[in-house]
């Protein structure tokens, strides 16, 4: 497939970028505030019902205290979340819990889930940074030209139906 994406390196050289360029030996830290990304390798898409079992996996996170949750969104390639890890899990225990959970069902089905091998994690840590990544993620599908608008993409927290399911509250903004 050629839908690589190319990332310059130092001395502005075309390289293909995949999961060995992912970062090792994360810190984990409880309650720590994370921007968290997991693709799907190349040519690989979610359908609308995998979709769904990537939500219900973040749900059942959430109500097993692995992570609390304040915005996500399911695109066909690759997903993101603004979590705050829970106290029993790391971080990569805890993307890998949302990836086995989603993944179940088509295993029975006899689908092997086609995700990569590693994540792209990013700890936030300002007030305003957090805002703006609430907008980034659920403005993914719009900036795709999936959707008009956030509220319409059926697999993101900007459905005014997701609001009761999202740990927003200590971000502070009238929004929430």
């Amino acid at each position: 497939c050629a839908n690589r994406i190319a990332v310059l390196t130092s001395a502005a050289m075309p390289r293909i970028f995949h999961e060995a360029d992912l970062r090792k030996g994360r810190y984990s830290q409880p309650r720590g505030l994370y921007l968290i990304t997991k693709c799907l390798k190349p040519c690989h898409q979610l359908a609308a019902e995998q979709r769904d079992d990537v939500v219900n996996a973040f749900l059942h996170a959430r109500s097993r205290g692995i992570l609390l949750l304040h915005a996500f969104v399911v695109m066909p390639d690759h997903w993101h979340v603004l979590g705050s890890l829970g106290a029993q899990k790391t971080l990569s225990q805890s993307v890998w819990s949302v990836c086995r959970r989603a993944s179940f069902a088509w295993r029975k089905f006899g689908r092997k889930p086609q995700w990569q091998d590693g994540f792209h994690d990013h700890k936030v840590r300002g007030d305003k940074t957090v805002l703006d990544i609430v907008h980034y993620i659920e403005s993914n599908p719009v900036r795709k030209k999936f959707v008009a608008k956030p509220e319409e993409w059926l697999w993101s927290s900007a459905r005014p139906e997701s609001a009761e399911f999202l740990d927003r509250a200590f971000l502070g903004h009238e929004r929430w």
